[in-house]
């Protein structure tokens, strides 16, 4: 079929029509463009509308995460210093269960909300704050020997063996040494302390021995975090411990709440005042120290001296004279312990008419060594009693001997020789060079003569001297004619006696002339001796003689020691304290009565005001605040085990460390379990700390020993974790749900309360 072609005006409107129809494809094409590019402008629009709110919603839970930290800085700056614990309102102001602030599953803050204008809630925070004293600093604590434990450092804190188990914990303490895995640079001594740490009388690197050769060479104290030596590499913020080969995450997870890389304590008082070094002050310092406590002036010279006594490293008593008064300290030197001056007299009748008297037995003096070593005391000295001296020991018995037979048969015109009026005197008595007293023995001086008045009618009295050996058990022989100038009666009004030089004051000296003690003896009876209860107290009693023996008159019950365990109370060191729980040998002048701190706890008052540390203006790391750790955390402390942990807990708040003892009773507050608990070493029959000797006072206060120098009650830096988040409550009911949440940050900071600032910051 044929198509007919348009002429003329129809074929221009043809023509007309296509070119229309092109138009109208390309102005909906525009169009169509034009829809496109608006409807993608208008969702960009809503996504950056979106975007921005959420931007917008982000930074207001950002600022409602600050104001909780804020806020939480605002509680700290307000809070009492005397002592920190979790009820304090830096803590307990911000308690709840509405959310989990560091992640351990257990919700543990409230939130606080904050309004608009139109009082409607925009947004909420909660505020968790951790005491960083509370967990274990893995800068200071552990150590690699870890073989014994003195509690004189914070690296005989263990790092959560029972977590991580021993290898791992090792591991922690070796990565912080470096390469080599030794403090400082290994076989060097870095912070040039070998010399004093050899001779200190401290086990200082925990490895069971105390003095050796090399202490202080490889210890603990050349790993410093303020100043690093050789390869160390501190911790700077706990999460480092990621880097530890062991520490996965699974690990990590179970232990990033006990750890912490800030903790430290200042060496302060609950009045702020910086505390007393122990092995430094001198006797001005710890006299008015004692005073000021309330501790009567004579006691209070008395502890002073013995506290320097029991750590300076020579064995001479510290000797003072106050207002008239003599005082000698308390040193590792064996004691006057018992004086037999007085002896009955026998009467004989003689066949010429005239009667002899004679003593009945002779005179003694007893050394008493109450302490676990052997004491030498040869050369030493008694100066005071009166001994027969002469070089012509052989014509006194030899003359003594002519005048008694000459009177028994019946010569009447007898005289002394001259012999014996003219002896010489002397008022010394010398032990022998190479002496030594084994540990609790005795030394007993006896007598080799014994005096002899014959009388005769009408005629001057004869003397002669007759040789005896009495005690038969003494350990050496001496003339004793006489001590503290005693007599009796029957030779009293001799002239030949008045003339004779003793005192009434015995010397007991070393063998350089220094004064160990000074006996004014009292009046015996001629069946008595005088003796002491307890040696170290200069004070005698009249009791039946008992030479080479325990006295008659000793009771160490008194102060609550048994027969057979007394000896533990009996300690000089002669070195540095290792820890405050040393002052508890530090004898107070009284029969058996050292300080106390367990029992009574009269001497508590005084623990919160010494240290053992070698500086106390610099902070101590790494102590552990017995306020705020928990069971875990407790339980890493020597000696401290599941059962005295949470006897802890149970019995906060501490308002200083020696509250740590509890109190002692029957009964059955929370304080009186924990004093039983804490003690128990002390109780159970057996020799805890291997001295020979069970249940004695020490054994009591062995744990309070090995910890007190590691824990404390103040804290200075904390961990504040506060959750922000931007909320909308749009069905009004006063509630949040989930879908309301708009916006959460969280942001970590520790802050260091003491120094006023923020030392790390984290946002999450």
């Amino acid at each position: 079929m044929k198509v007919k072609k348009l002429k003329g005006n129809s074929q221009r409107l043809w023509k007309l029509k296509g070119k229309e129809g092109v138009a109208l494809i390309f102005v909906i094409g525009i169009m169509l463009l034009l829809f496109i590019f608006a409807s993608t402008l208008l969702f960009s629009f809503k996504l950056w509308e979106k975007s921005c709110y959420k931007t917008f919603a982000g930074k207001q839970a950002e600022r409602f995460a600050e104001a909780g930290i804020e806020n939480g800085i605002w509680e700290l700056q307000h809070d009492k210093r005397d002592y920190d614990s979790l009820i304090d309102n830096w803590r307990k102001n911000f308690e709840g269960s509405d959310f989990d602030n560091n992640g351990d599953g257990i919700p543990d803050s409230r939130w606080i909300y904050i309004y608009g204008k139109d009082k409607e809630i925009i947004g909420r925070y909660s505020v968790l704050i951790e005491d960083e004293s509370g967990k274990i600093n893995i800068n200071v604590c552990g150590n690699l020997k870890n073989s014994f434990n003195e509690g004189f450092s914070t690296f005989e804190i263990s790092i959560l063996p029972d977590i991580i188990g021993e290898e791992i914990s090792k591991n922690i303490v070796s990565f912080r040494y470096g390469k080599d895995g030794l403090p400082g640079r290994g076989g060097f001594d870095d912070n040039s302390n070998n010399d004093s740490l050899s001779k200190d009388k401290i086990d200082n690197d925990g490895d069971g021995k105390i003095d050796e050769p090399g202490e202080g060479i490889d210890e603990p104290y050349e790993f410093y975090v303020k100043k690093i030596y050789w390869d160390d590499r501190p911790y700077f913020i706990p999460e480092d411990i990621k880097l530890v080969n062991g520490i996965g995450k699974e690990r990590y997870r179970k232990i990033k709440d006990f750890i912490t890389t800030f903790s430290y304590d200042k060496n302060t008082t609950k009045e702020g005042k910086i505390r007393i070094n122990l092995n430094k002050a001198d006797f001005s310092q710890l006299y008015s120290f004692f005073k000021e406590k309330g501790y009567p002036e004579e006691q209070a010279i008395q502890i002073s001296l013995n506290i320097i006594d029991y750590r300076d490293s020579d064995s001479i008593p510290q000797i003072k004279t106050v207002k008239g008064k003599l005082f000698i300290g308390i040193d590792k030197t064996p004691y006057l312990n018992e004086i037999d001056g007085i002896k009955e007299w026998e009467k004989f009748k003689l066949k010429s008419g005239g009667v002899l008297f004679t003593e009945k037995g002779g005179q003694f003096i007893e050394i008493f060594n109450p302490y676990p070593e052997e004491i030498d005391i040869g050369g030493w000295e008694i100066r005071g009693p009166t001994l027969l001296f002469s070089n012509l020991w052989g014509k006194i018995f030899q003359y003594s001997k002519q005048i008694y037979n000459d009177v028994i048969n019946g010569e009447t015109g007898i005289k002394n020789k001259d012999i014996i009026e003219n002896i010489f005197i002397t008022n010394v008595i010398k032990i022998p060079e190479g002496t030594k007293i084994p540990p609790f023995s005795y030394y007993t001086i006896g007598d080799t003569v014994k005096i002899g008045i014959i009388m005769i009618p009408n005629k001057t009295p004869l003397i002669i001297f007759l040789p005896i050996k009495d005690p038969p058990n003494a350990s050496q022989y001496e003339p004793i004619l006489g001590i503290n100038k005693i007599f009796p009666d029957i030779i009293q009004s001799l002239n030949y006696f008045s003339k004779i030089p003793s005192s009434s004051r015995l010397f007991f000296c070393d063998k350089s002339g220094n004064i160990i003690e000074i006996a004014d003896c009292p009046l015996d009876t001629p069946k008595t001796s005088i003796q002491k209860n307890d040696p170290r107290v200069f004070k005698w009693y009249i009791s039946l003689p008992t030479p080479n023996m325990q006295n008659f008159i000793f009771s160490p019950w008194i102060g609550g020691f048994k027969n057979n365990n007394w000896p533990s109370s009996f300690k000089i060191k002669n070195g540095k304290f290792s820890s405050l729980g040393e002052l508890s040998f530090i004898h107070k002048g009284r029969q058996w009565e050292s300080i106390d701190f367990w029992k009574d706890g009269k001497d508590r008052k005084i623990i919160d005001y010494f240290t053992v540390e070698e500086d106390p203006y610099k902070p101590t790391y790494g102590r552990l605040n017995i306020n705020t750790a928990s069971e875990t955390v407790l339980m890493c402390l020597p000696l401290v085990d599941k059962d005295i942990a949470r006897r802890i807990i149970m019995a906060r708040p501490y308002k200083d460390i020696s509250e740590i003892l509890g109190k002692y009773g029957n009964g059955y507050s929370e304080k009186e379990l924990l004093n039983k608990e804490i003690t128990k070493y002390g109780f159970d029959g057996k020799d805890n700390d291997f001295d020979g000797f069970s249940d004695c006072e020490k054994e009591k206060e062995m744990v309070f020993s090995k910890i007190i120098n590691l824990i404390t009650v103040r804290s200075n830096v904390f961990k504040i974790i506060s959750t922000g988040q931007k909320v909308e409550d749009k069905n009004g009911n006063g509630k949040i749900e989930k879908e309301e949440i708009l916006a959460e940050k969280k942001i970590v900071v520790f802050y260091d309360r003491d120094k006023g600032k923020i030392i790390y910051r984290k946002q999450m």
